[in-house]
């Protein structure tokens, strides 16, 4: 908020004019790195979803958010600041789920009417758009009919799905297994006679639990399954299933639904779990680009024989909890410098005589703890958008039968996940404590941030795992170079000793692209 633009007749608070002295003594102009930030990376959601989305500018696109953001909080009766966000009028289950549905609507209706992605990654809080029980609908329902449906496949399911006519969600995690893909319990079985897969939860452990939207929100969902033809088990594929009924939105057939109850954070959206009892769908819902079964039961199999194209929706998935991730960070970092400016306590004399009172972010350990972390904030946004780079390149590559760079993509965003979702957790964390006691109230918005981002570092892959699998991956690549054999390209730098060599750039060199 610009308190410059407040009438001359009104008076300043000591905290409001504290804030309007630190905020002139910016050296450049804010509005230029909010187009920088911003500028570049909606265009993955806006491409993604609505391909004929022409190009625009910097100042366009910040236009757009703008007057979008106003819309939605005109729409949900959040443009007065000065009242409470409307989490804390009810803190039961169901009146935070109802809030979520009431965000969710006014999202995904903005987006269909207006046609932009703004809220294909985010919520209007730039919370993950998971948080909405809509979320999973354009984070990785829609993601993956692009990624996994064949022309025809996609020629009929987008259209349903770009219109909200059905709400998707995306169901891989079972009670029994997450990280671990390959142990997924729940499958797929052809019936010739019937040319239709048979889904079923055979163990209690294969019961599908933590998607997001699938408690009381969603229509359908891309359902990881192990595809099983004969005696054959195929591993692990995405099938399209319907969960309820269009006409009463009561479970299909065969299918159990429900919510999983309260949790640590994101109590707006409604995570759930799925039992599927001998739930028979068409054979033309396997999702089919890459892998397909014929009428008579033979099983296809993608072209370049990778068995990981099916976890083409993860990198994504993960490349937009880096990008969100340093939003949430910067908003709790955010907060707390803002109330490190205006919260005057102690000075820095050992003088008793003197009773002048300063501003706490004067104290060198805040200034270091809240600008350290703000810093991390903003690499990971970089970091994201040349993530996001390599993404799009993998997405070009895979519509040309190219899956070279599948391995390279998975281990990038991979290790970018776990550093940056720890890094946020623990920036948020720190955020809250250096504003004390106030930190700790709901009012501050840290408790909620902290929890939210909390949630980050075990979701679509837990941390240490991650870190696992970037180390096996670098081994083989420390093996490959020693047998002499090829590598990824972008690895190539692997090849060159780097034992006894050294950096030349010292202090301000590294803000230099060319040394970068």
């Amino acid at each position: 908020m610009d308190f410059s633009s407040k009438p001359a007749t009104v008076p300043r608070t000591r905290q409001q004019q504290l804030m309007r002295t630190a905020r002139a003594k910016a050296s450049f102009r804010p509005l230029n790195l909010t187009y920088i930030i911003y500028h570049g990376y909606s265009f993955l959601s806006l491409i993604f979803i609505f391909p004929t989305k022409h190009l625009i500018s910097r100042e366009e696109d910040f236009k757009s958010r703008e007057l979008v953001r106003s819309r939605i909080e005109e729409r949900l009766g959040e443009t007065d600041q000065s009242k409470l966000p409307r989490i804390h009028e009810g803190l039961d289950r169901k009146s935070l789920y109802h809030n979520g549905l009431r965000f969710a609507q006014a999202l995904l209706e903005d987006e269909i009417e207006h046609r932009h992605g703004y809220f294909d990654q985010a919520t209007h809080h730039y919370t993950l758009v998971n948080a909405s029980p809509f979320g999973l609908h354009p984070l990785m329902f829609v993601p993956t009919l692009k990624l996994q449906a064949s022309p025809e496949q996609l020629a009929y399911w987008l259209p349903l799905a770009g219109s909200g006519k059905i709400i998707g969600a995306y169901c891989q995690t079972e009670l029994g297994h997450g990280t671990f893909l390959r142990g997924l319990e729940t499958t797929a079985t052809f019936d010739r006679e019937t040319d239709e897969f048979i889904i079923h939860s055979p163990t209690i452990t294969s019961t599908k639990y933590w998607p997001g939207g699938i408690g009381y929100s969603t229509t359908h969902a891309i359902v990881m399954a192990r595809l099983i033809i004969g005696d054959t088990d195929y591993g692990v594929h995405p099938f399209m299933v319907q969960l309820r009924s269009l006409g009463d939105f009561r479970p299909m057939p065969g299918i159990e639904l429900g919510d999983i109850g309260a949790t640590m954070g994101l109590n707006s959206t409604d995570n759930g779990y799925a039992v599927f009892n001998q739930v028979r769908i068409p054979r033309q819902h396997m999702m089919m680009r890459n892998s397909s079964v014929t009428r008579d039961g033979s099983y296809v199999k993608a072209p370049t024989g990778n068995d990981k194209l099916s976890y083409s929706t993860m990198i994504y998935t993960r490349n937009v909890i880096v990008h969100t991730m340093a939003f949430q960070m910067a908003q709790a970092v955010t907060i707390a410098i803002r109330y490190s400016t205006v919260r005057e306590q102690g000075n820095l004399h050992f003088n008793p005589q003197i009773s002048n009172e300063v501003s706490i972010m004067s104290f060198k350990s805040q200034h270091y703890r809240l600008l350290s972390s703000m810093s991390r904030a903003f690499a990971i946004i970089f970091a994201s958008k040349a993530c996001d780079a390599i993404y799009q390149e993998l997405v070009l590559r895979q519509s040309q039968g190219d899956h070279s760079l599948l391995a390279y993509g998975h281990i990038t965003t991979a290790s970018l996940k776990a550093w940056a979702t720890q890094t946020a957790a623990d920036g948020a964390e720190d955020a809250r404590k250096c504003c004390g006691g106030h930190g700790y109230s709901a009012l501050s918005g840290l408790p909620d941030l902290a929890s939210d981002v909390a949630a980050m570092a075990t979701l679509e892959g837990e941390n240490y795992v991650m870190y696992q699998q970037v180390a096996r991956y670098l081994v083989k690549c420390v093996s490959a170079i020693s047998a002499g054999q090829p590598i990824d390209s972008a690895m190539e730098y692997l090849r060159t000793p780097t034992l006894h060599r050294h950096c030349p750039a010292q202090g301000l060199d590294f803000l230099k692209s060319d040394v970068q």
